[in-house]
């Protein structure tokens, strides 16, 4: 459906889900993590997540400084549902005393506010009754912090101990970013709001089922406030394509509103053995070269298990020690891509040491696939929580509930490309109608 004829199907009808009269407009937020209040109770119009390698470690690859690579064979949305186990109301008691429980009943989804400590912490839980097929959703706001650390983790119930992240399903946004290291125990130090979002990846869960969002501080109660706490389950909406694309490393992915889905792929890779005419370059010594018939020709972006990258601009005779980089424009094999180690002496050699490390580069053509009947997004009416487990760059369009003003209305038509000039935005909205 275009522009206009959505414009014309939603704005200038009454909507089905919010303020009687008022006129659903398309409304677009990107992020790592979506937290929208305005939304009408409809299927998101568009959500579009960017794909990239994960190139896991720090510092640059070397062969003492393996960084594997890894890609996407498909992804997982979240969201909140409407199964919320604590809200504000209970929450208000978070900052007046030492340290408060909030304990979920779940058999009737009931929540109890007390007063804890123990030899360990002083802090405030969140126990849930958790199940390994479904996910959780925890959503707080720091808004003062005057002493102590407020920390959120993974607490084994019979021991009282904190258990490693690593076998679970973790992740933590504050403000809207999502953060990038993880611990046993996740300090939190910024005010703001944090969004956790955790699922249970084993079917023993049961003993390690406290999801605990604590603070440490002395015998002074209310060191720490918190606020605007909420549980809720997580519905999932899960796209694969690993029969179909295989591995993606690199592109986009876009659910669209009638539940079907786009893959964009603009990255590609495989292991150095995986690719044909691997050779020992004659001309200057210690270089290797393969052949990459679908690479982007230049500058293709390489990365690499074990080599740093260094651009197109470099000569194969100028690359520096454990490198990689592709060939040039006007390289008679412009599709190449090479590897400077002096640790071998032969292709042989270099093939079955280095064989197995990922190696990963610009497409010269992107790779487009397409998926029917993947499920809608449905959004909630006002307040959702959205996110990709793959990826930190999300955008979405969505309808909104309110009244738009002209310009507003003139910007949905022509996608943003709207400059007001000498016509007034009612007139240039009228011509566009044929008003």
């Amino acid at each position: 459906m275009g522009r206009l004829a959505r414009f014309i199907r939603f704005y200038t009808e009454e909507d089905d889900g919010g303020t009687p009269g008022s006129a659903p407009i398309l409304k677009t937020i990107t992020g790592a993590l979506l937290h929208i209040t305005d939304a009408l109770a409809k299927p998101a119009h568009e959500l579009v997540a960017v794909l990239s390698p994960v190139q896991s470690g720090s510092g640059d690859p070397s062969p003492e400084n393996v960084r594997p690579i890894s890609g996407w064979t498909g992804v997982e949305i979240g969201k909140n549902t409407e199964t919320n186990y604590a809200n504000a109301s209970q929450a208000s008691a978070w900052g007046n005393a030492k340290s408060v429980k909030v304990e979920i009943n779940s058999a009737d989804n009931g929540v109890r506010v007390y007063t804890i400590s123990n030899n360990t912490y002083l802090g405030a839980e969140i126990p849930l009754s958790l199940q390994a097929d479904k996910a959780y959703v925890v959503e707080f706001e720091i808004t003062e912090i005057k002493s102590g650390t407020p920390f959120v983790g993974l607490r084994n119930r019979s021991s009282g101990s904190f258990v490693s992240w690593a076998s679970y399903g973790f992740q933590i946004w504050c403000n809207g970013r999502k953060l990038d290291a993880l611990a046993d125990v996740r300090s939190l130090k910024e005010l703001g709001k944090y969004v956790v979002c955790y699922k249970p990846m084993e079917s023993s869960i049961a003993s390690y089922a406290d999801l605990a969002l604590l603070c440490t501080w002395d015998a002074e109660a209310g060191n720490i406030t918190y606020s605007n706490i909420s549980v809720s389950e997580v519905s999932s909406l899960p796209i694969s394509w690993q029969s179909s694309a295989g591995t993606v490393y690199g592109g986009s992915i876009t659910l669209n509103e009638d539940g079907s889905a786009d893959l964009v792929v603009t990255k590609g890779g495989g292991t150095i053995r995986s690719f044909s005419g691997l050779i020992k370059v004659t001309s200057v010594a210690n270089r290797y070269r393969i052949d990459v018939p679908d690479k982007k020709v230049g500058n293709a972006n390489e990365l690499c298990s074990s080599y740093k990258r260094v651009t197109a601009d470099y000569t194969v005779a100028n690359m520096s020690m454990y490198s990689v980089k592709s060939a040039t424009d006007s390289s008679s094999v412009p599709y190449t891509i090479y590897f400077a180690d002096d640790r071998f002496t032969s292709a042989t050699d270099f093939i079955n040491a280095m064989g197995d490390e990922v190696v990963v580069y610009d497409l010269a053509t992107p790779q487009t696939y397409h998926f029917d009947n993947i499920g809608q997004l449905q959004l909630f009416l006002g307040e959702n929580t959205i996110w990709v487990d793959a990826s930190d760059d999300l955008t979405l369009t969505y309808y909104a509930d309110g009244n738009v003003s002209d310009l507003e209305a003139l910007n949905t038509l022509l996608g943003g490309a709207y400059t007001p000039g000498d016509t007034s935005d009612k007139d240039a909205l009228n011509i566009l109608l044929g008003n």
